[in-house]
């Protein structure tokens, strides 16, 4: 019975304390490394940058979206990228779609290189044409 209840008290402290990652990614890398491009803004993405064109960003995942398997839903898997750390809905964070999300972790610095493409719609909102902007590759940045 002692022997019982030792593993049940070592069992739950396994799953409570033992599976945590502080927030870092365990997923296998998919992108290759960053490659030799201008480094610019994120803000620049918006509006600056001419299209199409490939550049570098230091960049924060600061938000994830995650469709759960076998479910519709509006927003694809990817990231929210962002200058700083913390979200801040008032700033500029474009989305990048990608297969795995959980691939990146939130407040890590990334120098990512991006590709950033028009992609033929208009915002209905500003009347401009709405960007897309791709992951080419990346790096986590010390």
């Amino acid at each position: 019975m002692k022997s019982g209840i030792i593993l049940m008290i070592f069992s739950i402290g396994l799953f409570l304390f033992g599976c945590k990652n502080n927030g870092e990614s365990t997923h296998i890398k998919t992108f290759p490394n960053a490659g030799n491009y201008p480094l610019l803004t994120i803000s620049s993405l918006k509006d600056s940058v001419s299209v199409p064109d490939t550049l570098n960003v230091r960049a924060y995942v600061v938000n994830k979206s995650i469709c759960p398997r076998n479910m519709y839903c509006y927003l694809p898997d990817g990231i929210f990228i962002s200058n700083i750390a913390k979200q801040d809905t008032s700033a500029y964070q474009p989305f990048l779609a990608l297969t795995d999300p959980n691939e990146f972790s939130k407040g890590i610095p990334y120098l990512m290189s991006v590709k950033v493409i028009e992609t033929g719609v208009i915002d209905s909102r500003t009347g401009n044409k709405v960007r897309r902007i791709d992951l080419l590759g990346y790096n986590i940045v010390n």
